[in-house]
């Protein structure tokens, strides 16, 4: 999770409307505008009646009682024409300039490094801050902010009808309502800090909720109801003794802001008639006093209610600087040197922690149109090679270059239209299969779509699902064995047709028969294309033109499979170790 920073209420302006455009701008603030004027109306019918109320009880007609109904009347309907465009304004655009907000996190996520990335916020926090989170900011900017402002201008209208009758108990009020403000704001704070605890207990009990419905299978073979229900209470117990602690700790917080209203008019109605009894007050104005606190009630406690709304809002606010205050990998402006994708590695460091190095001066080149297959135990560097050179991070130190040209110098989305990768774990999304194979050229037709389809062996199983083409998959693809989404990751990559392919060990755990149509379909695929290889299985190796041998962040050597096995001691050891799991295989059958 990101550091949590504090930002004044003006930073917070500053990024809200930082890349909205001037027209939603100004729409926006012209229905604010709007809503103070609102907050000023509002307090029109309390002050007329108590003006009524004195004019009448001291028998003068200083103000006519006719035009103070009449004013008195007006002002609603008033209000209703005034407000019923501005609200739905406000509504408009406070939830469009937040969606830009959320856009805006989105694309900056898309280009800041991933390590960074991960430790900032987690896939399923920054989910959860984008869709959740964002909405106190959502329903703040679109609602909240025009009611405190409407009701803080109600509020310093009364007030000054206070001090219009009598100065020092208008400002015994202030002093009052700062000091309950005060108060509420550390309420408030507490409450967040509750909050945030609650949100980690409950996804802590919920991530413990998906592990037992992901692991029905085995829980229920292996028979482990005891250490299943052991664990769950486990988590409820720690969840209700977590509302305990918090009950206790705010509790006292809680009656405070609870009674809070009623100490203020307390005190103030204590002073009212120790004014009228010391002679500062006479009845008529005692009445219009009493009457001007006892609508006072209104603003303040709508004001109290919705500051838990403000403080939210501000630390989403806080949140979203913080991400966006992460750096992004910089984008180059030079034009992408015509070539054949040669790449090459010179002097390549890369640790993902300051100080904690996991590539170690890498030099290395990739022949344009071969392919190399790339070895060795696990926690070698070979996954993190392959996202550095699809520029998912930069290099520490030293540079890749394909073409002889450095990857920075050119825009990170050029650098990434060459390439295309085939992941470890067959990534698809909830969406159509065409969608899904068409996500590197979104312009292809249905017949290249096909054509995609054939040729990496995927055809018969979708032509076999009930819409095609089109049948939507689950998340993740989880309605798809794991051989067939890995055939339609390499559908996707011949689809793109990009000249530069990295694989990230994707055959790795598949049946015959999966193994097979992966197989041919690599055959269309690889003729032609830098191809790049991360494998398990030592049997893409025979064929590769390049073996690259890897161990803790080094290469360790770079041949042939024929020249490894004469020379490397640690691909002699690997391959043994395959080839003796081959055979153990074989001698299941």
């Amino acid at each position: 999770m990101t550091t949590r920073q504090t930002l004044s209420w003006n930073q917070i302006v500053h990024t809200w409307f930082g890349n909205t455009p001037v027209q939603e701008q100004r729409r926006y603030l012209r229905a604010l505008c709007i809503m103070m004027l609102d907050g000023l109306l509002s307090a029109v019918p309390y002050l007329c009646a108590a003006i009524l109320l004195g004019s009448l009880l001291r028998g003068a007609q200083a103000v006519p009682p006719y035009w103070t109904v009449l004013l008195a009347c007006a002002c609603p309907l008033l209000r209703l024409l005034m407000t019923s465009s501005a609200q739905t304004a406000l509504f408009m655009e406070g939830y469009r300039i937040t969606g830009q907000l959320r856009s805006n996190l989105v694309a900056h996520a898309m280009r800041v490094p991933l390590g960074l990335l991960a430790r900032a916020f987690p896939s399923e926090r920054l989910s959860r801050f984008i869709v959740h989170d964002l909405r106190w900011v959502e329903e703040f900017s679109s609602f909240g902010i025009a009611q405190q402002i409407s009701n803080a201008l109600l509020l310093t209208a009364l007030v000054g009808a206070l001090g219009w009758l009598d100065l020092t108990l208008a400002l015994l009020v202030v002093v009052l309502l700062a000091v309950a403000v005060l108060v509420m704001e550390q309420i408030g704070h507490r409450m967040l800090t509750s909050a945030r605890q609650q949100q980690a207990q409950l996804e802590q009990v919920s991530r413990h909720l998906g592990e037992l419905s992901a692991g029905m299978p085995v829980l229920r073979a292996y028979q482990d109801d005891a250490r299943i229900k052991q664990r769950f209470t486990q988590h409820n117990q720690q969840l209700r003794q977590f509302y305990q602690r918090t009950s206790w700790k705010l509790a006292p917080g809680l009656l405070i802001s609870n009674s809070l209203f009623g100490l203020v008019m307390a005190a103030a109605l204590s002073f009212a008639g120790w004014r009228y009894l010391d002679g500062h007050l006479d009845g008529a104005q005692l009445l219009i006093v009493l009457a001007v606190l006892s609508t006072l009630s209104q603003p303040i406690e709508s004001l109290l209610a919705q500051r838990f709304q403000a403080l939210a809002s501000k630390e989403a606010m806080a949140a979203h600087a913080a991400l966006l205050a992460h750096p992004a990998l910089p984008d180059g402006h030079a034009e992408v040197a015509a070539g054949e994708a040669q790449i090459r590695l010179e002097q390549v460091s890369f640790g993902y922690r300051h100080g904690e190095p996991v590539l170690h001066n890498l030099d290395l080149d990739f022949p344009a149109g071969k392919t190399t297959v790339i070895v060795g135990p696990s926690g070698a560097g070979k996954s993190t090679l392959l996202q550095l050179l699809a520029r998912f991070h930069d290099t520490s130190t030293g540079r890749i270059l394909v073409d002889g040209q450095d990857i920075r110098a050119v825009a990170l989305g050029d650098h990434l239209a060459r390439i295309s990768m085939v992941f470890q774990d067959g990534l698809l999304f909830q969406d159509s299969i065409a969608s899904n194979i068409a996500a590197g050229a979104r312009h292809a037709t249905p017949e290249q779509v096909r054509a995609a389809l054939r040729a990496a062996q995927c055809e018969a199983f979708v032509d076999a699902m009930p819409d095609g083409a089109d049948t939507q998959l689950a998340e993740w693809g989880r309605n798809l064995s794991g051989g067939q989404k890995q055939r339609l990751t390499i559908a996707r990559a011949l689809l793109k047709d990009a000249p530069v392919v990295l694989f990230d060990e994707m055959t790795s755990a598949l049946d015959a028969e999966n193994d097979h149509a992966i197989r041919c379909a690599l055959r269309e695929l690889l003729p032609g294309r830098t191809t790049i290889m991360v494998a398990h299985r030592l049997d893409h190796a025979v064929a590769a033109d390049q073996v690259v041998v890897m161990d803790q962040g080094k290469v360790i050597d770079c041949g042939s499979h024929a020249e490894l096995l004469r020379r490397c001691p640690l691909y002699q050891q690997l391959w043994s170790a395959w080839s003796q799991g081959q055979s153990w295989q074989l001698g299941l059958h």
